[in-house]
Parts: C-alpha cells; sequence; structure tokens
C-alpha cells in the first residue's frame, strides 16, 4: 500500500475543468437541441432569456461549467492537502509497481 501525501492543485483543477467543461458542453447541446426542436418549451421555463439560453448554451454552460470545475478542483485540492498535513493519514492506494514499469518501458 502507497500513501497519497499531497495532490497537486493545479493537476486536479486541470482534470476537473476538462471533465466538467465536456459535461457542460454535453448539456449545452441537449438544450440547443430543445430549443431548435420546440423554441416555446425554454420561453416558459426561463422566462424571456429562453432564446438566449437556448441558442448560446453549448458555448455557455462548457465555460461556466469549466470554469467551477477549475475552482471546485483547487479547492478539493486544497482541502485534502490541508487535511493530509494536519492528520498525517492520506489515502491508501494499491499500486502494482512491476505492472506499472512494465507499461512504461522499464523507467
Amino acid at each position: 500500500m502507497v500513501q497519497v501525501k499531497r495532490i497537486d492543485v493545479w493537476s486536479l483543477s486541470r482534470l476537473l475543468g476538462v471533465v466538467q467543461g465536456a459535461f457542460g458542453f454535453v448539456t449545452g447541446v441537449f438544450f440547443t437541441l430543445t430549443y431548435l426542436i420546440d423554441p416555446e418549451f425554454l420561453q416558459s421555463s426561463v422566462g424571456g432569456i429562453g432564446s438566449f439560453f437556448g441558442v448560446w448554451s453549448f458555448i455557455v454552460l462548457p465555460v461556466i461549467n469549466a470554469a467551477l470545475g477549475l475552482l471546485t478542483g483547487a479547492m478539493l485540492a486544497w482541502v485534502y492537502n490541508a487535511y493530509v498535513r494536519f492528520l498525517g493519514a492520506g489515502i491508501q492506494v494499491d499500486v502494482d509497481v512491476e505492472q506499472a514499469l512494465k507499461l512504461n518501458g522499464g523507467l
């Protein structure tokens, strides 16, 4: 067993930013298609901004979600690092070093 002592803040932020941005894109495409199929659906749901939201959601939602993912990743890494520093106990991970070396060409 190996213990994770620290998580790189930028690494986790980037990962969550990309994942959240992808989810935002899928959601945005869904909203845009919904608007193109039935424009009155979003008008009744979100009021006067329905047409703007319907057309631009495939651009706006990924940007907003990616930004929130970056922020969330940074906060999670910071909290985890503070927790490990304070208590001295991190996540236990079972790593097969021999298999990892085979996959990476025998570093």
